[in-house]
């Protein structure tokens, strides 16, 4: 049962990769071209890269946001140093608020950029204990059937 799970799972991860190939008429990968440790650390990169590309765009958005408040509160600044008699009070209220709520969004944006970082680092982790663990694995199989001189 766990290894008809592990093959499906690695078929559907090589699906969506388009790595490997998989043999239509059984549904089963085609294991001449990949193991399976290949296999599982190509879906985990491809899993990070997916973050990484999230990330970017979070990252992107943020930088957007900050330099619209720059420009309001330039907008602002200005609207403030020319204001005679309380004229731009209500185009100053309106800056302000607008401000307040890009600042909150902002708030919002920076915890969503925090959590797809360390969901990023996350499956870095996960690739990079999968890999030792094999290392881990392979030595200790080739130990235990190395010839002593």
């Amino acid at each position: 049962m766990k290894k008809v799970l592990i093959s499906g799972a690695l078929a559907i991860g090589l699906l969506v990769l388009g790595t490997g190939t998989i043999n239509s008429e059984a549904a089963q990968p085609d294991n001449s071209s990949f193991n399976i440790e290949s296999a599982l650390v190509a879906v985990q990169s491809q899993k990070a890269n997916l973050f990484d590309s999230q990330l970017k765009g979070q990252i992107e958005s943020v930088q957007a946001k900050n330099q619209q408040i720059v420009s309001l509160n330039q907008q602002l600044n200005e609207l403030m140093s020319k204001n005679v008699n309380g004229i731009n009070d209500n185009k100053i209220y309106k800056l302000k608020t607008e401000i307040d709520t890009l600042n909150s969004n902002q708030q919002t944006d920076m915890v969503n950029l925090q959590s797809l970082s360390n969901q990023r680092n996350e499956a870095f982790d996960v690739m990079s204990n999968f890999i030792n663990k094999m290392n881990q694995s392979s030595s200790s199989i080739i130990g235990k059937y190395e010839i002593a001189p």
